[in-house]
């Protein structure tokens, strides 16, 4: 049974890559024909048929998609309010896009987003193994890339608000250089809540860490600025007062992440090791695991559009800098097991997360307040 089941999933995951080279191959050809895309979006407005209004608004969703992934949404919102004014006398456009858009994308779109992230992604046995051997793995075609558009879209205005007194990148240090940092944007963005809720991926990092089920630690949006620094070497269990190691980062990039635009990089394996458990993220922890970590092997590879990375909490991993001229979004979701307890902090830095993300907990009690909701349970 076990391995008729891995082979649906692989027939799953390999239509899905097939999907998804399709999907880049024609976004490609959208990107090459530059402007005559959005001059085919006003012919086809131009038609004046309800068809027509339909295809332009498939194909403006396309360039969203096209915008999100070359960082050009400014420019892309530019436009689409030009065609808005240019054409608001059409009342039989305006009634369509009201009635068949949120934004530019369609209503029934936005409802396929939610069954996306409520459905269960085609995880193997072999991956499952994979992460348990290695501390991390990173998934393909996790999320599609209208999803990663949309909440996408929410997630970058909700930095952008929230960032507007962050420093100049030459006044900052180096954990401050390596990422514009905005953490539980869910607990005030009702559109985001959605997405870090997600039972899918709530279900692969319980079914990742073996456990029934998942609450939420925290939710962190990290946005390497073009030209921002390097990410130290860290695990990020050192932060967490917590009764044991079943804790799991989803880092979620909302671009495909070449390596100039500085990708999670992991040390694989490297959760088994017990050194250097002790320091904080900074320019000591660079330089102390650079040394203690370099007959290990890494993962430096680049991500793609829809790939996720899950890894464990005493996993160390950096990321490099961005050499781009664009902003690096990614998203991370932060779950804990179902059931974990509070322990005693061991610094400061634990004593912090005590008092930020689990307000209300108590020593050797599971953690359940508030703000760490059940996310997935094999049970519920």
């Amino acid at each position: 049974m076990a391995s008729a089941e891995g082979a649906v999933a692989q027939r799953e995951q390999a239509a899905a890559a097939e999907a998804e080279a399709k999907r880049k191959t024609e976004l490609q050809a959208l990107a090459d024909h530059g402007d005559a895309a959005w001059e085919e979006v006003e012919e086809l407005i131009n038609v004046g048929q309800s068809k027509a209004y339909d295809q332009a608004v498939a194909l403006s969703k396309n360039l969203h998609t096209l915008a999100i992934e070359q960082d050009k949404v400014a420019v892309f919102e530019c436009r689409v309010e030009h065609i808005r004014k240019q054409y608001s006398c059409r009342s039989s456009l305006m009634a369509a896009n009201e009635k068949r858009t949120v934004g530019i994308i369609p209503k029934n779109e936005v409802t396929n987003m939610t069954n996306e992230l409520s459905t269960p992604y085609p995880l193997t046995d072999e991956q499952i193994a994979t992460y348990q051997k290695d501390g991390y793995i990173k998934l393909k075609n996790v999320l599609s890339a209208e999803t990663l558009a949309h909440y996408g879209a929410e997630i970058s205005r909700a930095v952008q608000q929230k960032s507007k007194e962050a420093l100049p990148l030459e006044e900052r240090n180096t954990y401050s250089k390596a990422f514009l940092q905005i953490s539980n944007i869910w607990e005030d963005d009702e559109v985001v809540k959605e997405f870090v809720m997600s039972e899918r991926l709530g279900q692969i990092a319980a079914r990742l860490m073996q456990v029934d089920g998942v609450r939420m630690y925290h939710d962190q949006a990290l946005f390497k600025e073009a030209s921002g620094g390097f990410t130290p070497w860290h695990a990020d269990q050192y932060y967490w007062p917590l009764s044991n190691d079943n804790t799991v980062t989803a880092w979620i990039p909302l671009q495909a992440t070449p390596v100039e635009m500085g990708p999670l990089s992991f040390c694989i394996g490297s959760q088994q090791i017990l050194s250097h458990r002790d320091v904080a993220i900074s320019d000591e922890s660079e330089q102390k695991l650079n040394r203690s970590l370099k007959d290990y092997p890494k993962d430096e590879t680049p991500f793609d559009l829809g790939e996720v990375s899950f890894h464990a909490g005493w996993t160390f991993h950096r990321a490099g800098p961005n050499t781009t001229g664009q902003m690096r979004g990614v998203m991370t979701v932060i779950y804990i097991e179902d059931g974990i307890t509070l322990a005693e902090p061991k610094n400061q830095n634990q004593q912090n997360d005590w008092n930020r993300w689990m307000p209300g907990a108590e020593l050797g009690k599971v953690v359940d307040t508030p703000l760490n909701p059940v996310i997935w349970n094999v049970n519920h």
